[in-house]
């Protein structure tokens, strides 16, 4: 994934928990690699897997994350994307990359 410019404020389904089961709230901005992945379905942006930021410009994600052709975005430096903090980058995406032996009808890739 290659990100790109800027884009509008996401919203988010009302009710959707998000969370990790088991997991602990990490404490803000330990993990500055961590972003956002986010599709815009409307005129809003919804938050839909999260990646890493691998090299300036370069997001790596899970394949069934981008398997459908959207408008993405990234956001880099939230820690609750629920709640604006001011520390939020938001960067659009110029291009999709998927591994040529990804199948989205087998786990076993």
């Amino acid at each position: 994934m290659v990100l790109s410019e800027p884009k509008p404020e996401p919203r988010y389904v009302e009710g959707v928990e998000d969370r990790v089961v088991g997991g602990t709230v990490a404490q803000p901005h330990a993990w500055p690699w961590q972003i956002s992945l986010q599709y815009l379905s409307g005129s809003s942006y919804y938050h839909t897997c999260g990646g890493s930021l691998v090299r300036r410009g370069w997001v790596m994600t899970a394949a069934h994350c981008v398997d459908r052709t959207r408008t993405w975005r990234v956001v880099l430096g939230d820690h609750n994307i629920y709640v604006s903090e001011g520390t939020e980058q938001v960067v659009g995406v110029s291009g999709v990359y998927i591994h040529p032996n990804w199948n989205s009808n087998s786990v076993a890739n």
